[in-house]
C-alpha cells in the first residue's frame, strides 16, 4: 500500500518526508512534509476506493513552540465523516473538541492519532523537540506521566521497549462491526480471490450478497488492512 501511494501521488514532491502512514478505518492516510526554498510545507493524503486527495495544511504561529494548523481550514477541506474519524482517534483531547470549530489543532496529534487512540491523553515528544513530529518520536501519555517526564532534570529518552509498554494498551483497534469474526472471515476469503457468491456459500448464507459486497467495498485494501490489523494485536 505504501508503495502504491508513493508511486502514484508522492513521487512528484521534492524532499519528501513521511511522518506517519496508517489505516483510518477504510481510508489509508499519509501525513508528510516537503521542503522548498528553505520553507517547510505539510500535507495530508487520504486514499480510498473512490479517490485520492492531498490536503495542504495551513500552519499557524504558536507561542508554545508546537506546530499547529488552522482548524477552520482543515474543517473546510475535509468532509465531516472524515473529520469524525480523526476526532474519534484523538486529534484533540476530547471528541467534542476535535469537531468544534476552534482556532487550531496540534500537528503532532494528527500524526499520533493515526496509530493510537489519543483521547484524553497528551502526546510526548521523546527527544523533546516539538518540531520532530515523526511517529517514532511521539508517545501518548497521561497528563501526570507527561508532567513527570517533562520535569525530569536529565534528558529523558524512552527506549523502544518503554514506548511499546506505554502504548500497547492504547493502540487504536478498528471497530469492524457487531460481528467482527464474520467480517474478518469475509475479508480473508476476499484476499483468496473468492467471488461474492462463493463467499456467501462458504459462510453458510449468514448475510446477503449485497451486504458482503458492501463490506468488501468498504475494506477495499483488504490484504493490507488484514496485515495491519494483525500487527496491532
Amino acid at each position: 500500500m505504501e508503495e502504491i501511494v508513493f508511486k502514484s501521488y508522492l513521487k512528484n514532491y521534492e524532499s519528501i518526508e513521511i511522518l506517519g502512514q496508517n489505516f483510518l478505518e477504510n481510508l489509508f492516510v499519509t501525513v508528510f512534509e516537503t521542503k522548498k526554498q528553505n520553507s517547510t510545507f505539510r500535507y495530508l493524503l487520504i486514499e480510498n476506493i473512490k479517490k485520492s486527495v492531498v490536503y495542504k495544511l495551513k500552519i499557524l504561529p504558536n507561542l508554545d513552540g508546537y506546530i499547529v494548523f488552522c482548524k477552520q481550514d482543515f474543517a473546510k477541506q475535509l468532509p465531516l465523516n472524515i473529520r469524525r474519524k480523526f476526532a474519534k482517534r484523538g486529534i484533540a483531547m476530547t471528541y467534542e473538541r476535535g469537531l468544534k470549530d476552534n482556532k487550531s489543532l496540534c500537528f503532532h496529534r494528527l500524526v499520533a492519532s493515526l496509530y493510537y487512540n489519543c483521547l484524553n491523553l497528551e502526546i510526548h515528544h521523546i527527544d523533546k523537540n516539538k518540531h520532530n513530529n515523526f511517529f517514532e518520536n511521539l508517545v501518548p501519555l497521561t497528563a501526570q506521566k507527561h508532567k513527570e517526564i517533562e520535569n525530569h532534570s536529565n534528558s529523558f529518552e524512552l527506549s523502544l521497549k518503554e514506548k511499546r509498554d506505554l502504548t500497547n494498551k492504547i493502540k487504536s483497534k478498528i471497530t469492524l462491526a457487531k460481528n467482527e469474526n464474520l467480517i474478518l472471515e469475509i475479508l480473508n476469503l476476499k484476499v483468496q480471490n473468492q467471488s461474492i457468491l462463493k463467499i456467501e456459500k462458504t459462510i453458510n448464507y449468514k448475510i446477503k450478497k449485497s451486504k458482503i459486497a458492501e463490506i468488501i467495498s468498504f475494506f477495499y485494501y483488504s490484504k493490507d488492512f488484514l496485515k495491519w490489523l494483525k500487527h496491532q494485536q
